[in-house]
Protein backbone atom coordinates (compact mmCIF):
# COMPACT_ATOMS: atom_id res chain seq x y z
CA UNK A 1 0.00 0.00 0.00
CA UNK A 2 2.77 2.61 1.00
CA UNK A 3 4.43 1.57 -2.80
CA UNK A 4 1.41 2.42 -4.09
CA UNK A 5 0.74 5.92 -2.25
CA UNK A 6 4.50 6.47 -3.38
CA UNK A 7 3.78 5.60 -6.86
CA UNK A 8 0.86 7.49 -6.98
CA UNK A 9 3.26 10.69 -6.00
CA UNK A 10 5.99 9.94 -8.28
CA UNK A 11 4.05 9.45 -10.85
CA UNK A 12 2.80 13.36 -10.19
CA UNK A 13 6.06 14.43 -9.96
CA UNK A 14 7.12 12.78 -13.31
CA UNK A 15 4.45 14.75 -15.17
CA UNK A 16 5.22 17.91 -13.96
CA UNK A 17 8.77 17.15 -15.30
CA UNK A 18 8.00 16.32 -18.35
CA UNK A 19 4.56 19.06 -18.04
CA UNK A 20 6.06 22.07 -16.17
CA UNK A 21 3.12 24.51 -17.00
CA UNK A 22 0.45 21.71 -14.90
CA UNK A 23 2.20 22.54 -11.80
CA UNK A 24 0.40 25.98 -11.52
CA UNK A 25 -2.80 24.48 -12.03
CA UNK A 26 -2.47 21.17 -9.60
CA UNK A 27 -3.50 23.48 -6.47
CA UNK A 28 -6.31 25.44 -8.35
CA UNK A 29 -7.69 22.30 -9.69
CA UNK A 30 -7.03 20.36 -6.39
CA UNK A 31 -9.48 22.59 -4.49
CA UNK A 32 -11.99 23.51 -6.93
CA UNK A 33 -12.77 19.76 -6.52
CA UNK A 34 -14.44 20.22 -3.28
CA UNK A 35 -15.15 16.61 -3.20
CA UNK A 36 -11.74 15.15 -3.28
CA UNK A 37 -9.90 18.24 -1.52
CA UNK A 38 -12.13 17.60 1.77
CA UNK A 39 -10.41 14.48 2.07
CA UNK A 40 -6.89 16.28 2.56
CA UNK A 41 -8.25 18.10 5.86
CA UNK A 42 -7.97 14.59 7.57
CA UNK A 43 -4.39 14.74 6.99
CA UNK A 44 -3.71 18.33 7.78
CA UNK A 45 -5.29 18.53 10.80
CA UNK A 46 -3.43 15.26 11.90
CA UNK A 47 -0.66 16.99 10.94
CA UNK A 48 -1.61 20.03 12.93
CA UNK A 49 -2.16 18.55 15.84
CA UNK A 50 0.90 16.74 15.87
CA UNK A 51 2.54 20.33 17.25
CA UNK A 52 1.39 19.89 20.90
CA UNK A 53 1.12 16.00 21.17
CA UNK A 54 3.51 14.60 24.07
CA UNK A 55 4.43 11.58 22.08
CA UNK A 56 5.86 13.14 18.96
CA UNK A 57 7.29 9.76 18.18
CA UNK A 58 3.90 7.67 17.78
CA UNK A 59 2.13 11.35 16.21
CA UNK A 60 4.39 11.24 13.25
CA UNK A 61 3.79 7.75 12.51
CA UNK A 62 -0.14 8.43 12.47
CA UNK A 63 0.66 11.17 10.31
CA UNK A 64 2.39 9.46 8.28
CA UNK A 65 0.15 6.88 7.95
CA UNK A 66 -2.54 9.92 6.86
CA UNK A 67 -0.84 10.47 4.17
CA UNK A 68 -2.68 8.96 1.74
CA UNK A 69 -5.43 11.38 2.29
CA UNK A 70 -3.30 14.06 0.79
CA UNK A 71 -1.61 12.58 -2.11
CA UNK A 72 -4.33 9.98 -3.62
CA UNK A 73 -7.15 12.72 -4.10
CA UNK A 74 -4.65 15.11 -5.35
CA UNK A 75 -3.49 12.78 -7.77
CA UNK A 76 -6.82 11.62 -8.57
CA UNK A 77 -8.13 15.51 -9.14
CA UNK A 78 -5.06 15.58 -12.01
CA UNK A 79 -6.94 12.76 -14.09
CA UNK A 80 -8.22 13.97 -17.00
CA UNK A 81 -11.00 11.13 -17.87
CA UNK A 82 -11.82 8.08 -16.45
CA UNK A 83 -13.91 5.74 -19.12
CA UNK A 84 -16.95 3.56 -18.16
CA UNK A 85 -14.74 0.25 -19.35
CA UNK A 86 -11.72 1.63 -17.46
CA UNK A 87 -14.05 1.96 -13.82
CA UNK A 88 -15.87 -1.44 -15.06
CA UNK A 89 -12.18 -3.13 -15.08
CA UNK A 90 -10.81 -1.60 -11.51
CA UNK A 91 -13.96 -3.04 -9.97
CA UNK A 92 -13.74 -6.70 -11.64
CA UNK A 93 -10.26 -6.49 -10.64
CA UNK A 94 -11.41 -6.04 -7.42
CA UNK A 95 -14.40 -8.27 -7.03
CA UNK A 96 -12.28 -10.69 -8.63
CA UNK A 97 -9.17 -10.61 -6.08
CA UNK A 98 -11.42 -10.34 -2.86
CA UNK A 99 -13.39 -13.44 -4.37
CA UNK A 100 -10.04 -15.49 -4.69
CA UNK A 101 -9.09 -14.79 -1.24
CA UNK A 102 -12.38 -15.52 -0.23
CA UNK A 103 -12.19 -19.05 -1.63
CA UNK A 104 -9.34 -19.38 1.03
CA UNK A 105 -11.05 -18.04 4.36
CA UNK A 106 -14.22 -20.86 2.89
CA UNK A 107 -11.88 -23.75 2.24
CA UNK A 108 -9.85 -23.08 5.90
CA UNK A 109 -13.33 -22.79 7.77
CA UNK A 110 -14.61 -25.87 5.84
CA UNK A 111 -11.35 -27.83 7.41
CA UNK A 112 -11.52 -26.75 10.20
CA UNK A 113 -15.35 -26.87 10.65
CA UNK A 114 -15.92 -27.39 14.41
CA UNK A 115 -12.75 -25.77 16.04
CA UNK A 116 -13.79 -22.46 14.34
CA UNK A 117 -16.95 -22.84 15.19
CA UNK A 118 -15.84 -23.53 18.76
CA UNK A 119 -13.96 -20.36 18.71
CA UNK A 120 -16.51 -17.95 17.72
CA UNK A 121 -18.77 -18.84 20.89
CA UNK A 122 -15.54 -17.67 23.15
CA UNK A 123 -15.31 -14.49 21.03
CA UNK A 124 -13.02 -15.41 18.51
CA UNK A 125 -13.15 -15.06 14.97
CA UNK A 126 -12.63 -16.83 11.86
CA UNK A 127 -9.24 -16.28 10.15
CA UNK A 128 -9.17 -14.21 7.27
CA UNK A 129 -6.00 -12.81 5.35
CA UNK A 130 -6.28 -9.06 7.53
CA UNK A 131 -8.20 -7.35 10.23
CA UNK A 132 -11.59 -9.27 10.16
CA UNK A 133 -13.75 -6.25 10.49
CA UNK A 134 -11.91 -4.94 7.64
CA UNK A 135 -12.20 -7.75 5.70
CA UNK A 136 -15.74 -7.94 6.05
CA UNK A 137 -16.81 -4.52 4.59
CA UNK A 138 -14.43 -5.32 1.80
CA UNK A 139 -16.40 -8.26 1.16
CA UNK A 140 -19.62 -6.49 1.35
CA UNK A 141 -18.79 -4.03 -1.18
CA UNK A 142 -17.15 -6.73 -3.22
CA UNK A 143 -20.95 -8.01 -3.05
CA UNK A 144 -22.52 -4.96 -3.68
CA UNK A 145 -19.35 -4.13 -6.88
CA UNK A 146 -20.41 -7.67 -8.29
CA UNK A 147 -24.13 -7.47 -8.37
CA UNK A 148 -23.47 -3.88 -10.04
CA UNK A 149 -21.15 -5.36 -12.70
CA UNK A 150 -23.87 -7.82 -13.42
CA UNK A 151 -26.33 -5.73 -14.08
CA UNK A 152 -24.14 -3.28 -16.19
CA UNK A 153 -22.78 -6.87 -18.75
CA UNK A 154 -25.00 -7.20 -22.20
CA UNK A 155 -26.27 -10.20 -23.49
CA UNK A 156 -23.49 -10.78 -25.49
CA UNK A 157 -21.38 -10.87 -22.11
CA UNK A 158 -23.58 -14.15 -20.58
CA UNK A 159 -20.59 -15.66 -18.79
CA UNK A 160 -19.73 -12.19 -17.30
CA UNK A 161 -22.85 -11.89 -16.17
CA UNK A 162 -23.07 -15.66 -14.57
CA UNK A 163 -19.78 -14.90 -13.11
CA UNK A 164 -20.87 -12.34 -11.44
CA UNK A 165 -23.94 -13.57 -10.41
CA UNK A 166 -22.34 -16.56 -8.59
CA UNK A 167 -19.71 -14.54 -7.20
CA UNK A 168 -22.30 -12.19 -5.05
CA UNK A 169 -23.95 -15.49 -4.45
CA UNK A 170 -21.31 -16.53 -2.65
CA UNK A 171 -19.91 -13.73 -0.98
CA UNK A 172 -23.26 -13.26 0.85
CA UNK A 173 -22.79 -16.20 1.74
CA UNK A 174 -19.23 -16.02 3.39
CA UNK A 175 -20.13 -12.57 5.28
CA UNK A 176 -22.96 -14.53 7.20
CA UNK A 177 -20.46 -17.67 7.72
CA UNK A 178 -17.77 -15.42 9.17
CA UNK A 179 -20.07 -13.66 11.27
CA UNK A 180 -18.54 -10.29 11.62
CA UNK A 181 -21.07 -7.92 13.01
CA UNK A 182 -19.63 -4.92 11.33
CA UNK A 183 -20.15 -6.78 7.76
CA UNK A 184 -23.43 -8.24 8.47
CA UNK A 185 -24.83 -4.52 9.82
CA UNK A 186 -23.26 -3.19 6.04
CA UNK A 187 -24.57 -5.66 4.43
CA UNK A 188 -28.37 -5.18 5.33
CA UNK A 189 -27.91 -1.91 5.85
CA UNK A 190 -26.57 -1.72 2.04
CA UNK A 191 -29.55 -4.09 0.86
CA UNK A 192 -32.05 -1.80 2.22
CA UNK A 193 -30.74 1.12 1.05
CA UNK A 194 -30.89 -0.16 -2.69
CA UNK A 195 -33.83 -1.68 -1.97
CA UNK A 196 -35.52 1.52 -1.30
CA UNK A 197 -33.64 3.42 -4.57
CA UNK A 198 -34.97 0.61 -6.77
CA UNK A 199 -39.20 0.76 -5.63
CA UNK A 200 -38.62 4.75 -5.71
CA UNK A 201 -37.35 4.92 -9.38
CA UNK A 202 -39.76 2.15 -10.16
CA UNK A 203 -42.72 3.27 -8.36
CA UNK A 204 -43.21 -0.85 -7.43
CA UNK A 205 -44.51 0.00 -4.28
CA UNK A 206 -46.10 -3.54 -3.69
CA UNK A 207 -42.01 -4.37 -3.63
CA UNK A 208 -41.88 -3.15 0.18
CA UNK A 209 -43.48 -5.74 1.57
CA UNK A 210 -41.71 -8.61 -0.49
CA UNK A 211 -38.34 -6.85 0.25
CA UNK A 212 -38.43 -6.30 4.06
CA UNK A 213 -39.62 -9.77 4.15
CA UNK A 214 -36.76 -11.31 2.65
CA UNK A 215 -34.19 -8.58 4.64
CA UNK A 216 -36.04 -9.70 8.11
CA UNK A 217 -35.89 -13.37 7.30
CA UNK A 218 -32.49 -14.03 5.78
CA UNK A 219 -30.94 -13.36 8.95
CA UNK A 220 -33.28 -15.37 10.94
CA UNK A 221 -32.27 -17.94 8.33
CA UNK A 222 -28.87 -18.11 9.01
CA UNK A 223 -29.82 -18.22 12.88
CA UNK A 224 -31.38 -21.62 12.33
CA UNK A 225 -28.69 -22.74 9.63
CA UNK A 226 -25.52 -21.60 9.68
CA UNK A 227 -23.74 -22.17 13.20
CA UNK A 228 -20.55 -19.55 13.69
CA UNK A 229 -23.83 -17.13 12.96
CA UNK A 230 -25.55 -18.55 15.43
CA UNK A 231 -22.59 -18.64 17.98
CA UNK A 232 -22.12 -15.01 17.28
CA UNK A 233 -24.94 -14.19 18.57
CA UNK A 234 -24.97 -16.20 21.81
CA UNK A 235 -21.45 -14.53 22.24
CA UNK A 236 -22.59 -11.45 22.23
CA UNK A 237 -25.87 -11.83 24.70
CA UNK A 238 -22.94 -13.42 26.85
CA UNK A 239 -20.85 -10.49 26.95
CA UNK A 240 -23.32 -7.99 27.39
CA UNK A 241 -24.22 -9.68 30.63
CA UNK A 242 -20.65 -10.08 31.97
CA UNK A 243 -20.27 -6.58 31.42
CA UNK A 244 -23.65 -6.14 33.23
CA UNK A 245 -22.18 -7.69 36.15
CA UNK A 246 -18.89 -5.86 35.94
CA UNK A 247 -16.91 -9.46 34.41
CA UNK A 248 -15.11 -7.64 31.79
CA UNK A 249 -12.25 -9.41 31.09
CA UNK A 250 -10.97 -9.64 27.51
CA UNK A 251 -14.70 -9.92 26.28
CA UNK A 252 -14.41 -7.35 23.00
CA UNK A 253 -17.75 -5.53 23.49
CA UNK A 254 -16.70 -4.87 26.91
CA UNK A 255 -13.49 -3.65 26.33
CA UNK A 256 -15.13 -1.34 23.85
CA UNK A 257 -18.15 0.27 26.37
CA UNK A 258 -15.01 0.71 28.83
CA UNK A 259 -12.73 2.84 26.35
CA UNK A 260 -15.87 4.84 25.43
CA UNK A 261 -16.43 5.30 29.41
CA UNK A 262 -12.82 6.64 29.16
CA UNK A 263 -13.17 7.99 25.78
CA UNK A 264 -15.58 10.73 26.97
CA UNK A 265 -14.36 11.42 30.43
CA UNK A 266 -10.62 12.52 28.54
CA UNK A 267 -13.37 14.63 26.00
CA UNK A 268 -14.47 16.47 28.94
CA UNK A 269 -10.92 17.28 30.24
CA UNK A 270 -8.86 18.18 26.75
CA UNK A 271 -11.33 20.40 24.11
CA UNK A 272 -11.17 22.39 22.19
CA UNK A 273 -7.53 20.92 20.60
CA UNK A 274 -7.67 17.80 21.73
CA UNK A 275 -4.66 15.63 23.02
CA UNK A 276 -2.44 15.80 20.79
CA UNK A 277 -1.86 13.68 17.56
CA UNK A 278 -0.41 10.12 18.81
CA UNK A 279 -1.11 11.35 22.50
CA UNK A 280 -4.33 9.48 22.88
CA UNK A 281 -2.90 5.56 24.24
CA UNK A 282 -0.89 7.30 26.59
CA UNK A 283 -3.65 8.96 28.71
CA UNK A 284 -6.00 5.99 28.30
CA UNK A 285 -3.35 4.01 29.75
CA UNK A 286 -3.30 6.56 32.53
CA UNK A 287 -7.00 6.30 32.67
CA UNK A 288 -7.18 2.15 33.13
CA UNK A 289 -4.17 2.56 35.94
CA UNK A 290 -6.64 4.59 38.32
CA UNK A 291 -10.22 3.27 37.06
CA UNK A 292 -9.11 -0.11 35.69
CA UNK A 293 -5.97 -1.33 37.63
CA UNK A 294 -6.89 -5.09 37.13
CA UNK A 295 -7.33 -4.79 33.59
CA UNK A 296 -4.44 -6.59 31.22
CA UNK A 297 -2.35 -4.05 29.03
CA UNK A 298 -3.65 -5.64 25.91
CA UNK A 299 -7.45 -5.11 26.81
CA UNK A 300 -6.61 -1.67 27.49
CA UNK A 301 -7.95 -0.07 24.30
CA UNK A 302 -8.19 2.88 22.81
CA UNK A 303 -12.02 4.55 22.13
CA UNK A 304 -13.11 1.86 19.48
CA UNK A 305 -15.14 4.50 17.71
CA UNK A 306 -13.68 6.72 14.83
CA UNK A 307 -15.48 10.32 15.96
CA UNK A 308 -14.65 10.20 19.64
CA UNK A 309 -10.82 8.72 18.71
CA UNK A 310 -10.58 11.49 16.80
CA UNK A 311 -12.14 14.17 18.57
CA UNK A 312 -9.96 13.25 21.37
CA UNK A 313 -6.69 13.10 19.28
CA UNK A 314 -6.73 16.21 16.91
CA UNK A 315 -9.50 18.08 18.69
CA UNK A 316 -13.36 20.04 17.33
CA UNK A 317 -10.43 21.40 14.03
CA UNK A 318 -10.35 16.98 13.46
CA UNK A 319 -13.88 16.40 14.14
CA UNK A 320 -14.87 18.61 12.25
CA UNK A 321 -12.73 18.02 9.18
CA UNK A 322 -13.65 14.17 9.70
CA UNK A 323 -17.35 15.08 9.34
CA UNK A 324 -16.64 17.48 6.54
CA UNK A 325 -14.85 14.75 4.69
CA UNK A 326 -16.68 12.14 4.79
CA UNK A 327 -20.45 14.45 5.06
CA UNK A 328 -19.90 16.53 2.32
CA UNK A 329 -19.12 14.14 -0.34
CA UNK A 330 -22.74 11.88 -0.27
CA UNK A 331 -24.71 15.10 0.73
CA UNK A 332 -23.43 17.12 -2.40
CA UNK A 333 -24.38 14.48 -5.24
CA UNK A 334 -27.29 16.19 -7.29
CA UNK A 335 -27.91 12.81 -8.63
CA UNK A 336 -28.30 10.49 -5.58
CA UNK A 337 -29.98 7.17 -7.34
CA UNK A 338 -27.60 7.48 -10.22
CA UNK A 339 -24.90 7.41 -8.54
CA UNK A 340 -26.07 3.90 -6.15
CA UNK A 341 -23.32 2.02 -5.33
CA UNK A 342 -21.47 5.03 -3.90
CA UNK A 343 -24.05 5.55 -1.84
CA UNK A 344 -23.74 1.72 -0.79
CA UNK A 345 -19.48 2.08 -0.72
CA UNK A 346 -20.31 5.19 1.45
CA UNK A 347 -22.94 3.32 4.18
CA UNK A 348 -20.30 0.38 3.95
CA UNK A 349 -17.22 2.34 4.91
CA UNK A 350 -18.95 4.12 7.23
CA UNK A 351 -20.81 1.81 9.16
CA UNK A 352 -17.55 0.60 10.95
CA UNK A 353 -16.57 4.00 12.29
CA UNK A 354 -18.92 3.76 15.50
CA UNK A 355 -17.08 0.75 16.38
CA UNK A 356 -13.54 0.96 15.19
CA UNK A 357 -11.15 3.02 13.87
CA UNK A 358 -10.33 2.02 10.49
CA UNK A 359 -9.23 5.42 9.30
CA UNK A 360 -6.42 5.06 12.01
CA UNK A 361 -5.15 1.91 10.32
CA UNK A 362 -3.35 1.74 6.93
CA UNK A 363 -5.41 -0.41 5.07
CA UNK A 364 -8.58 1.37 6.75
CA UNK A 365 -7.25 4.32 5.06
CA UNK A 366 -5.97 3.43 1.93
CA UNK A 367 -9.32 1.46 1.19
CA UNK A 368 -11.63 4.32 2.00
CA UNK A 369 -9.46 7.20 0.22
CA UNK A 370 -8.61 4.92 -2.83
CA UNK A 371 -12.44 3.76 -3.55
CA UNK A 372 -13.58 7.42 -2.40
CA UNK A 373 -10.93 9.29 -4.73
CA UNK A 374 -12.21 6.76 -7.52
CA UNK A 375 -15.73 7.77 -7.18
CA UNK A 376 -15.94 11.07 -6.41
CA UNK A 377 -13.59 11.33 -9.47
CA UNK A 378 -16.11 9.95 -12.07
CA UNK A 379 -18.75 11.40 -10.53
CA UNK A 380 -17.21 14.96 -11.25
CA UNK A 381 -15.85 14.05 -14.83
CA UNK A 382 -19.59 12.45 -15.64
CA UNK A 383 -21.32 16.31 -14.37
CA UNK A 384 -18.45 18.11 -16.71
CA UNK A 385 -19.94 15.96 -19.34
CA UNK A 386 -23.67 17.01 -18.73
Amino acid sequence: MSIGVVAMFTNLLLDFALYPKNTKKLIPNFIKQKSLFFLSFIFFTSLIALVYSKNTAVGFQFVLNKLPFLVVPLAFSHIKSISKKQFHFLLAFFVATIFISALFVFFNYIQNYETLNISIKKGQAIWVPFNHIRYSVMLVFAFCAACFLAFSYKNKQLFYFIASVFIAAFLFGLIHLLSVRSGIIALYLSLFIALGFYIYSTKKYYLVFVGLTLIIALPMLAYQFIPSFKNKIAYTKYDWEQFQTKNIGSNSDSRRLISYQAGFSLVKQNMPLGLGTGSLQDFMNLYYAEHYPNMLAQDRIAPHNQFLFTLLDCGVLGFLALLLALFYPVFSLKNKSKHLLYILFWIIAFTPLIYDISLERQLGITYFVLFSSLFLKRILLEAEQD
